[in-house]
């Protein structure tokens, strides 16, 4: 398998290795299953496609054209195209479709199913309609299922939070309950807004955890409805969430939004035709996290840093040469220093203790992708007031378009005398 190529933030492993982080799963994570028709399992808006065309073949009767159905749904007008397929669809013929679907032979659960089954999370939401995380628990648990709840189930038992057993939540509901499916907006609203049980749920959920969204677009209606009707308990919450997502889906001033506004931070991954490094993040997440524990006494043990120097990998003697500054600098300063490997890097486990991030812009950093990705990831860090950026240009160069609008200081090389400025930008912070 390949090594996944972005960034994992330490605030995303510490919290899966205090058993803290809840895994949210949309149909991603799915859509890579194929059925017996040689179709993969259907994406949101192919699910409603398949549905229509279902719908029209038994000749279900319609309030109007069914081909505006389709165009809400090329429209992305998701959930008022399934909300009108409920209206004319019945309960039982419904559950007959999902069974086609989603109990086809051919659907088994992926290494991917398995593998969320290994990682420790505290529990697992999805708002899919399949078996499949079921299966994978199954397989890595010697048969035995998961303890498993729909939204009805609130309404007569105590939160599955209560207790410290690992879990399953259908959101949506289950395929073998057909009574519990959700799929339109009339019902998306009725469970958050007329559903005490269940919205107090979720919003002990988001402000006592971490939450890991994986396998959705971006633009999903699971995604968008939580998100929109959370927003103002996340802004509560003193950590954030994460979502995982194929880069360039938001820009950076989008992304520093979300993070300030949601409290959602974004870790990006690069695309093919497989979305393979979906698979390579939960890899890498499970490597890092197993058989870790995160105790009070390792926590207390650990240094305080103020200072991150961070750097291209190939100006090792540059990073070297300011670190040494500064390590004999009267501010008594400490430095780390940050390579193109970010996830290899202390940056990772001392961040939170880290005051002041001094930012070096050469010539390799300049045209190094690996370095514009950390220093999205830096930025983003600064809009939440958690590190204050201080930007060195060495040489005649152009700094990236990101620092546009940042002050920075410029020297024409490193030398005994211009390294003098580094200890002036500490001092004037």
């Amino acid at each position: 398998m390949k090594k996944f190529q972005g960034i994992i933030p330490q605030e995303l492993t510490n919290s899966i290795e205090e058993r803290k982080c809840v895994l949210f799963i949309g149909s991603g994570l799915s859509s890579k299953v194929k059925r017996s028709n040689g179709k993969n399992l259907p994406s949101w808006s192919v699910f409603l496609e398949e549905l229509l065309d279902w719908a029209i073949d038994k000749n279900v009767t319609f309030w109007s054209d069914p081909e505006e159905i389709r165009d809400m749904i090329s429209r992305n007008n998701l959930l008022m195209a399934a909300q009108e397929l409920q209206e004319c669809i019945g309960v039982g013929e419904f559950s007959d479709f999902l069974n086609l679907t989603f109990r086809d032979e051919e659907v088994k659960p992926t290494e991917t199913h398995r593998l969320i089954n290994k990682i420790n999370f505290r529990a697992i939401l999805t708002s899919n309609y399949d078996a499949l995380v079921e299966g994978g628990y199954s397989l890595e648990n010697s048969g035995k299922m998961p303890v498993k709840f729909t939204q009805e189930d609130l309404k007569s038992i105590s939160s599955p939070l209560r207790k410290n057993k690992f879990f399953l939540f259908k959101i949506h509901g289950d395929i073998d309950r057909p009574e519990t499916i959700i799929l339109g907006s009339r019902s998306y609203s009725n469970l958050l807004f007329r559903t005490p049980e269940y919205l107090n749920f979720l919003e002990t959920l988001f402000t006592t955890h971490t939450v890991l969204f994986v396998g959705f677009g971006g633009s999903d209606p699971d995604l968008d409805y939580i998100l929109d009707r959370l927003s103002s308990v996340f802004s509560r919450t003193l950590d954030r969430h994460f979502v995982l997502l194929p880069e360039t889906k938001f820009n950076l001033t989008e992304k520093r939004r979300l993070l300030l506004d949601k409290r959602l931070e974004i870790i990006e991954y690069k695309t093919d035709k497989t979305h393979s490094q979906v698979d390579s993040f939960l890899n890498e997440l499970y490597q890092k996290t197993e058989n870790k524990v995160v105790s009070e006494k390792q926590a207390d043990q650990s240094e305080l840093k103020n200072i991150l120097i961070i750097s291209s990998q190939k100006d090792e003697k540059i990073q070297n040469q300011i670190a040494n500054r500064i390590r004999k600098s009267s501010n008594n300063y400490q430095g780390w220093l940050f390579s193109e490997t970010f996830d290899q890097t202390l940056i990772k486990k001392h961040f939170k203790n880290t005051q002041i991030g001094l930012v070096i812009i050469t010539k390799n950093s300049s045209t190094s992708e690996q370095f514009g990705r950390e220093l999205e990831y830096i930025l983003l860090k600064e809009s939440e007031n958690r590190i204050k950026l201080l930007f060195l240009v060495i040489g005649e160069i152009d700094p990236p378009k990101i620092l546009m609008n940042k002050l920075y200081t410029r020297i024409p090389e490193l030398n005994e005398n211009t390294i003098a400025e580094i200890d002036k930008m500490l001092k004037g912070k």
